[in-house]
């Protein structure tokens, strides 16, 4: 009997853990998109609601860059008061290059600060300056961008590290 009783449990168990799970995101990596209203916190590691109870406010956002006739063209980050807060550091043909440039990253620039990361594409690493003050760096893994229902929209994965 307990031998029986053995067999069903681990059954069970590879069943279970075997059972396909929602697609998690690792800790580092993070989606935004322009539809929501949400924004990226690098303090906290996080995404937050914008506006929200506790007078938080993001780092950037993502919107939709337009062309003057409405077509989508990429994502691009702003910061809410639409301070300078953005330089563009690298970009690559691929992920691997940009994957090893992003870790080995810590050392912030000495570039002026733009206004918005425009034109974000895959492969592309940006420094952010923080609300704090301090500075954070994404890479971006994948970007998307169209019109929804005749509504620019526009989204982006990135990884995000705080530079403190």
């Amino acid at each position: 009997m307990r031998t029986i009783t053995k067999l069903l449990f681990i059954t069970l168990l590879l069943i279970w853990t075997s059972c396909d799970k929602e697609k998690t995101l690792p800790t580092n990596e993070f989606t935004l998109d322009s539809a929501t209203d949400k924004g990226f916190q690098f303090e906290n590691l996080d995404i937050i609601d914008f506006p929200n109870s506790n007078d938080l406010k993001p780092d950037f956002i993502v919107l939709a860059q337009t062309s003057d006739n409405g077509d989508v063209l990429s994502p691009f980050l702003s910061q809410p008061d639409l301070e300078n807060r953005f330089i563009l550091s690298e970009e690559f043909d691929n992920f691997e290059s940009a994957q090893a440039y992003f870790d080995s990253y810590s050392t912030p620039e000495n570039k002026p600060f733009q206004q918005f990361a425009l034109n974000v594409k895959t492969n592309q690493i940006w420094l952010i300056k923080t609300n704090s003050g301090e500075f954070g760096k994404i890479f971006i893994i994948s970007t998307e961008f169209n019109n929804i229902d005749n509504k620019p929209f526009a989204k982006a994965t990135f990884k995000a590290e705080y530079l403190n």
